[in-house]
């Protein structure tokens, strides 16, 4: 058995490692969120952006506070993020459609 920690934080690394990729990929958003703007319907597409942070950071708080409430945030983003991904799918594909 391994040595008894005086703290339960039940945080993987991958977990950590994963907060910083959010970290990372909403700055990398911010910074193109203009260029995301000039898509078809670009405005859709930051919505599963956010929701993808969002659901990562929950990913990493789950094994810190409330880990029932995190987790469930965890996966009803993701399913928000596929949800709004697809609508931008669908809208996109409309307005090319339009001559």
């Amino acid at each position: 058995m391994g040595p008894e920690v005086p703290y339960s934080v039940t945080a993987n690394d991958h977990e950590i490692v994963t907060l910083a990729f959010t970290l990372a990929a909403a700055g990398f958003t911010v910074w193109k969120s203009r260029a995301i703007r000039l898509l078809p319907s670009g405005r859709i597409l930051l919505v599963p952006a956010v929701m993808i942070a969002v659901s990562w950071a929950a990913t990493v708080l789950e094994g810190f506070i409330l880990p029932d409430f995190f987790n469930a945030v965890e996966h009803l983003s993701m399913l928000g993020a596929g949800i709004s991904l697809g609508a931008w799918v669908i809208a996109a594909r409309r307005r090319e459609a339009v001559p």
